[in-house]
């Protein structure tokens, strides 16, 4: 038997023997109206409860599974889906505690299990949870990790490989192309093109920039000092340091925080401290009371021998040298007189070809040797300053008095060593 409504059995309501329906046969909606609407078993369990002005709730066996809210659903267990896509604003994935904590985790698998061990997966956590805000990315097999990378505009921006090395900026681990690699055991590459690859920044306060370690305690540093000089020094109890003043154009001595140092310092160590050379293009300043050392020069020189007022003398130069030592010129030669003519006992030796011009009023001291001379002159001879490019060679108290031209001959040796003051 059915019960029918409308003219044309619109509505029918009827079981068939087997089953029973509510059967809408016609147009239109089939409306259910009530301000309350429940849908239960016969035990009384709900399948769905509808309340005007409120929420709408589905259930699984009795537990409430899927419920409507004023800003969306909440549903209780898992969510099987085949996508996700958020619409056109802000699309938040988050924890919602009632008590307003950040003490749970969200995470994303990408196995049969939210695991490392089971593939790919991603843990955040809150502020307030164990491992406090953390954020966890693993991407390999049975706990190992494999590579992570970050990409903007499709492009690899940062990588973090099997072996734990971290690149940024580059795709392989090598020392010349350009961006940064960090290895697990401690070291840290930054190559850059064409331009500084480091930046590091104090502000306000002059002092250190960067610390220097041995096993945890501290060896040396780099820092500011008078506002805009760099120094850098150890971290012994002598405070051994160098500033490069920038304004000054000068390298000062300091300590460990830049402090000025002078006169505390040396520059290398006897024996096997030395430096090899030192190069100058001004001079040495020993302190306030000496002059400054602006010359250091050694060669060879050629010197020649005049009778006085006639011709030269043929010689052989041995040797001849000097070393010049700001305006003192020390000389040495040793020449032989291979012939010689216009001797006479008027006359003196005249010694010419000095390397630098001679300042007379300091003239030079005594110590000239000879062999070989004739006439049985004794005594010393002397040099005795004359103009400023010459000296002669004078018998201070030889038998022909102050002139010794007459005293030489073919093999006469003349051998000296003097020192003379030029302005040059």
């Amino acid at each position: 038997a059915k019960a029918v409504f409308g003219e044309g059995s619109d509505l029918q309501i009827y079981h068939d023997g087997s089953n029973s329906y509510v059967k809408d046969a016609g147009t239109g909606n089939l409306n259910l109206q009530g301000e309350n609407l429940a849908l239960e078993n016969t035990s009384g369990d709900n399948y769905f409860v509808g309340v005007n002005g409120s929420f709408v709730k589905i259930y699984y066996s009795g537990s409430e599974k899927l419920a409507t809210t004023s800003t969306g659903i909440d549903v209780t267990g898992t969510v099987t889906s085949t996508g996700l896509i958020g619409n056109a604003t802000n699309f938040d994935i988050r924890q919602n505690t009632s008590d307003g904590s950040d003490s749970k985790r969200t995470r994303i698998g990408g196995g049969g299990d939210v695991i490392s061990s089971r593939g790919a997966m991603i843990e955040m956590s809150g502020n307030e949870h164990g491992n406090g805000g953390m954020l966890f990315l693993s991407a390999g097999h049975g706990g190992a990790y494999s590579q992570i990378r970050s990409y903007t505009s499709n492009i690899e921006r940062m990588r973090i490989d099997s072996s734990g090395n971290v690149l940024v900026g580059k795709t392989a681990m090598n020392g010349n192309t350009a961006g940064i690699q960090v290895k697990p055991a401690g070291e840290l590459s930054v190559v850059r093109d064409a331009n500084h690859s480091l930046i590091l920044n104090r502000k306000s306060s002059n002092g250190n920039i960067a610390l220097f370690q041995k096993d945890g305690s501290t060896v040396g540093s780099m820092g500011v000092a008078d506002g805009d000089n760099i120094y850098i020094a150890s971290d012994d109890t002598n405070d051994v340091g160098l500033k490069f003043n920038g304004d000054g154009n000068r390298i000062t001595p300091c300590n460990a925080l830049g402090a000025d140092r002078g006169s505390a310092i040396d520059l290398g160590e006897a024996n096997s401290g030395l430096f090899k050379d030192l190069y100058l293009s001004g001079g040495i300043q020993f302190d306030a009371r000496s002059n400054k050392l602006d010359d250091y020069e050694e060669g060879n020189w050629t010197p020649s021998i005049l009778v006085e007022n006639a011709g030269a003398a043929g010689i052989t130069v041995n040797h001849a040298a000097y070393t010049k030592i700001g305006r003192l010129v020390s000389l040495v030669f040793d020449l032989t007189i291979n012939s010689v003519t216009g001797t006479n006992s008027s006359r003196a030796i005249q010694l010419e070809g000095m390397p630098f011009t001679i300042n007379t009023a300091y003239g030079g001291g005594p110590n000239i040797g000879y062999t070989n001379l004739t006439n049985s002159m004794s005594g010393n001879l002397a040099l005795q300053g004359r103009l400023n490019n010459r000296y002669r060679i004078v018998n201070l108290n030889g038998a022909t008095g102050q002139n010794a031209s007459d005293h030489i001959q073919a093999t006469t040796v003349l051998r000296g060593q003097f020192t003379y003051h030029t302005d040059q």
